[in-house]
């Protein structure tokens, strides 16, 4: 069963435009077609609804709708989200993970003046939790795995999406929220689609997301989607990277921001990606957040000092 599918009714054929041609519902496949091109993809029935997966918005809008054009308004890009206003005064503890987090009580709002924004921070300032819970505002699908039963659950470990306010330029787009540590699920369920409807990993390069290594599937990934129109919310791209990979993506990010069909905010640690021309970084080391410039990030700091010096941290001078 596709746990992680969700159920699409007729009404929502509107969510894959297809501006040349027809998007429609037959029994259990949805059809697309424009000129002599047409692709169908199957469902399946899960509770007596029929379920498409979330791959299918995917497919259907790269392969009709993959709009390389530069969205402009007064001849600067057109960003899909502005600003993100943080409720704290309405939050329902300030005791609790994540409300008792001080640079989350401090921060009123978020602006967004680039395609690129990164958030920075130690670990555990508060950068990834406020960048899930932005994609649940947003409305962006957050792949899960299985959910194990917890010794302590915390009721509020999920609800700072409520106490978010955000604001589009010109109304709500899709997008995705990537993290390496759901990753795995999110290829595993390509697997099992590519055994339903063989093609689907052509999407992806023609080969399994399983097959490549960690780094090579995510770059994968990161070629076939990112080419579609929409807001992309980034968790430590970086883990599975190795530098050249990262340089890799930082090339993707200049492209794809470039062209104006894309927006991108992400949290992480890589120097590399952080050099990303034109790009607004935040930091949650401060309270509350507030714009850093590339060459005052410890990273870089970090990073060339001990280039240049390595005995010097290796002696723990």
């Amino acid at each position: 069963m596709l746990q992680n599918a969700r159920p699409v009714g007729k009404d929502e054929c509107s969510d894959f435009k297809n501006p040349t041609g027809r998007t429609f519902l037959s029994g259990n496949r949805i059809f697309a077609e424009t000129g002599k091109s047409r692709l169908s993809v199957k469902a399946r029935p899960v509770g007596g609804v029929l379920h498409f997966p979330l791959l299918l918005a995917l497919i259907l809008k790269n392969h009709f709708r993959c709009d390389s054009s530069m969205d402009q308004k007064g001849g600067s890009l057109l960003l899909h989200l502005k600003e993100v206003r943080l409720l704290s005064e309405q939050y329902p503890t300030r005791d609790h993970y994540p409300f008792h987090m001080d640079v989350l009580q401090q921060t009123r709002s978020i602006k967004f003046s680039s395609p690129v924004t990164f958030f920075i921070g130690e670990n555990g300032s508060g950068k990834s939790t406020l960048l899930e819970a932005l994609a649940r505002r947003c409305r962006i699908h957050i792949w899960g795995g299985v959910e194990n039963t917890r010794v302590d659950p915390n009721p509020y470990e999920e609800t700072l999406f409520l106490y978010l306010e955000v604001e589009w330029t010109d109304g709500i787009v899709p997008g995705s929220f990537f993290s390496s540590q759901i990753f795995r699920n999110f290829a595993g369920l390509v697997e099992m689609w590519e055994a339903d409807n063989p093609g689907q990993i052509e999407y992806f390069g023609g080969k399994s997301l399983l097959t490549q290594s960690h780094g090579q599937s995510l770059m994968s990934f990161f070629k076939a989607r990112y080419k579609i129109k929409g807001l992309y919310l980034m968790d430590e791209p970086e883990t599975a990277l190795s530098p050249k990979s990262q340089l890799e993506l930082l090339k993707l990010l200049q492209e794809m921001s470039a062209l104006g069909h894309a927006q991108f905010i992400i949290a992480t640690h890589s120097p590399i990606l952080l050099a990303c021309p034109g790009s607004v970084i935040y930091s949650f080391d401060h309270s509350p957040v507030r714009t850093i410039r590339y060459e005052d990030t410890e990273h870089y700091q970090i990073y060339k000092n001990f280039m240049e010096n390595p005995g010097k941290y290796l002696k723990g001078e």
